[in-house]
């Protein structure tokens, strides 16, 4: 059965890999019993919510096609808005909203220095 990720989360059975929505679950290579597919895919995990869950390829194509539209907007916009520079002198408290419009779900879950770095590179700085 696959399983695809729909929240972003590191995986702290994998070595911190991360999963981001749309990831497939689990990556090449990598095996995981059922335990651990019934506690990512619930909200008993360190998370409290689900994070996979089975794969509907259809849903979420459709999904995916109308999310991306909109983030890619916004990545353009936001990326003629700040430098490098700029997004390393960002606080938590104003980089966590531009993080989740950028689609990087769950940004409390990242360091700053960690959430700087995904900003910077989702706009290509």
């Amino acid at each position: 059965m696959k399983y695809i990720v729909i929240e972003q989360f590191a995986d702290l059975l994998d070595n911190g890999y991360a999963y981001h929505p749309g990831d497939t679950f689990p990556r090449d290579g990598v095996a995981v019993d059922k335990t651990r597919i019934e506690e990512l895919s619930s909200k008993n995990n360190k998370l409290h919510r689900a994070l996979i869950a089975k794969y509907d390829p259809e849903a979420m194509r459709i999904k995916k096609e109308v999310d991306m539209e909109a983030i890619n907007a916004r990545i353009k916009e936001l990326a003629t808005q700040y430098t490098r520079n700029d997004i390393n002198h960002l606080s938590g408290k104003k980089l966590r909203p531009i993080a989740e419009e950028i689609g990087i779900d769950n940004p409390e879950q990242y360091t700053l220095p960690e959430l700087k770095g995904m900003v910077a590179d989702k706009l290509g700085k």
